[in-house]
């Protein structure tokens, strides 16, 4: 005849007890014990875990990371959780990402990573970092509290070597170094002297700067037209005055860049 193994448990429930709340620098100790239907306390040991952390047999909890973590107890079929809360521990460290930038005048860079943290790396709030930018204008202001909820962006001004410092309380001052090439051409400002005598002959130039104002090589000025309201001027830029008077020269640039100045013919 087959036989039937029935397993059974007179266990009902778990009762579970520990704390709500704790840090991420702060391990805490968790008890369960095993019930039946009326309440009464059966032996027996339950098998513990947790949804973040560590726990270890006998309810030991060890947090890792901030936020709601579930604690689970198990006998057999039966199973309880309970919450607890997790908190940041103690500020251990000012994390800024990236180190180091390399950009042109017309852009901007934004912080990937701006934030104080514990030893677990979870950010800690209520930390004030002081910033201080060579050049450029940040769009925070200078003074920071965390959690940082808006973009920490820089936009630069002047090209050459910058630098951008974090300071925290706790730890020496984090410099990032900023390396800023200069834009594109944006506009021009044309060299010339100021009058010739009618019938002699004077050079026409040009600066070339970015919409900044940092200064570049003219050769980056692109395919050069020169126009004279009066007079004679080839795409050199060398100008022959004719009759008397203030006349307007004009350069255009393939790049869409044009400028006006104006020069004085005398007797």
């Amino acid at each position: 005849k087959p036989l039937l193994h029935f397993n059974y448990t007179l266990v009902d429930s778990i009762s579970l007890s520990g704390p709500s709340t704790t840090t991420a620098d702060v391990d805490v100790q968790f008890s369960g014990s095993l019930l039946d239907a009326t309440g009464n306390t059966l032996a027996g040991d339950v098998i513990w875990s947790c949804s973040d952390g560590t726990i270890d047999a006998s309810g030991h909890f060890t947090p890792d990371q901030s936020g709601i973590v579930t604690i689970s107890a198990a006998y057999g079929q039966v199973i309880e959780s309970v919450n607890i809360t997790v908190t940041a521990g103690s500020p251990v460290q000012l994390v800024i990402v990236p180190l180091a930038i390399t950009l042109t005048a017309d852009d901007t860079f934004t912080l990937s990573q701006i934030k104080v943290i514990d030893w677990n790396g979870n950010e800690v709030p209520g930390q004030t970092i002081n910033l201080e930018i060579s050049n450029g204008t940040l769009s925070t202001g200078l003074t920071l509290t965390t959690p940082i909820s808006t973009d920490v962006t820089w936009t630069p001004w002047t090209a050459g070597q910058q630098y951008l410092n974090a300071t925290w309380s706790f730890q020496p001052t984090i410099s990032i170094p900023i390396t800023v090439n200069v834009g594109a051409p944006n506009y021009f400002e044309i060299v010339s002297a100021p009058s010739i005598e009618a019938g002699n002959s004077t050079n026409f130039a040009i600066n070339v700067f970015d919409q900044c104002g940092n200064q570049m090589d003219s050769s980056l000025g692109g395919v050069l037209t020169w126009s004279a309201e009066n007079g004679v001027i080839d795409n050199s830029g060398l100008f022959s005055g004719d009759q008397v008077g203030n006349w307007d020269i004009t350069v255009d640039s393939d790049l869409t860049i044009s400028s006006t100045t104006s020069i004085e013919v005398t007797y």
